[in-house]
């Protein structure tokens, strides 16, 4: 548990906003280079080394159940929340229902905006990390932005191809930062890529991508004859939420 002491107190208790000026030299922002210098394998490795540094140093920390961190209103840092991601927080403003109560703690932006990099993509600053969140290990995958695709529309070939990339850069980070022979998380990460665990986590952290992943690369894996079969499509879409009809007729209305 970390303290934060508060920089002033109002009487009405109200949340002060601040524009914060970043400075060049402290680095610019991933989004500003990222489509015209991803082609750029010195630059991709730099800032794979780096993120893979950040995810290590993050997953050694244990906490005793899954959610986020948040802080309370004595400004200290405790796991009380539900995991919240930036694909839930869109989905609730949009009015699509995700049957996750605020109040429940399980037991057991932009994706480059917020990432600050040099001009040889070193990575300087990273703000904000409000939508990181307390996961089991299954769920440290490599990014799914390597490919500057949606992740329902991700090509297995190009994506397959930088994650091994990406995985090179993180295992040897991980050789570099382990003092002991504990958890590899690479093993985890390459076994779940091996196994279509990848897929399942996915799908689970998006969604409103979940139905693309599913029927693009979970379903063919347990039966191919349903992936051209439209009665299947008709038959499950009612387990898909609570009174699907009549969010449908909401959506389309």
């Amino acid at each position: 548990m970390v303290s934060t002491k508060p920089i002033f107190q109002t009487k009405l208790g109200g949340i002060c906003f601040w524009n914060i000026s970043i400075d060049e030299k402290q680095g610019q922002m991933l989004s500003d280079t990222w489509e015209a210098s991803r082609v750029n394998p010195k630059l991709r490795t730099n800032l794979y080394r780096g993120l893979s540094r950040v995810m290590i140093s993050l997953a050694q920390y244990s906490f005793p159940r899954i959610g986020s961190l948040v802080i309370d209103d004595h400004g200290f840092v405790q796991l009380e929340s539900r995991p919240l991601t930036l694909d839930i927080h869109t989905s609730e403003n949009e009015g699509i229902p995700i049957p996750m109560p605020r109040d429940r703690t399980y037991h057991t932006v932009d994706a480059h905006s917020n990432i600050l990099v040099d001009e040889d993509w070193n990575v300087k600053h990273i703000i904000d990390l409000e939508w990181a969140a307390v996961l089991p290990l299954t769920f440290m995958q490599p990014l799914s932005w390597l490919t500057n695709e949606p992740v329902d529309m991700i090509s297995l070939d190009s994506y397959s191809e930088q994650r091994e990339e990406f995985m090179a850069a993180f295992e040897q980070e991980e050789r570099s930062m382990s003092h002991c022979e504990c958890i590899r998380y690479s093993s985890a990460m390459n076994r779940s890529w091996e196994i279509g665990t990848f897929w399942y986590i996915l799908a689970l952290q998006n969604p409103t991508a979940l139905h693309a992943i599913f029927y693009n690369r979970i379903q063919a894996v347990f039966s191919k004859e349903h992936c051209d079969d439209e009665d299947f499509y008709l038959e499950t879409y009612p387990y898909w939420t609570h009174c699907a009809n009549d969010f449908i007729m909401m959506k389309i209305k």
